[in-house]
């Protein structure tokens, strides 16, 4: 279970307290005492896009999560990296810095 903030794509705002139970294949987000949502986990679409933040893609909705353990989330969803584009930075910073 994570406590987390959860916004739409391209909103500024600090976006809204959540809290996601990952449970028995299945992903569930609540918001106080109101729930969201429940969906299978092979429905969902988890993109880790910073080391804090992860891209949800469910029914088509493309969200932001900052979970309060970004790793446990990582693991407990299968979050994918996209290795193509550095996503980080700060190894190639630090490369770079070595090198020249």
């Amino acid at each position: 279970e994570f406590a987390a903030r959860i916004q739409n794509q391209g909103d500024s705002d600090g976006g809204l307290p959540i809290h996601i139970q990952i449970e028995n294949e299945r992903l569930r987000v609540w918001t106080g005492p109101s729930r969201l949502g429940s969906w299978p986990l092979e429905e969902i679409q988890v993109e880790r896009l910073t080391p804090f933040r992860f891209r949800l893609v469910v029914e088509g909705d493309s969200l932001i999560v900052s979970p309060d353990d970004p790793t446990g989330f990582a693991e407990a969803t299968g979050a994918f990296v996209d290795v193509r584009t550095p996503r980080f930075g700060l190894a190639d910073r630090i490369r770079s810095h070595q090198n020249g």
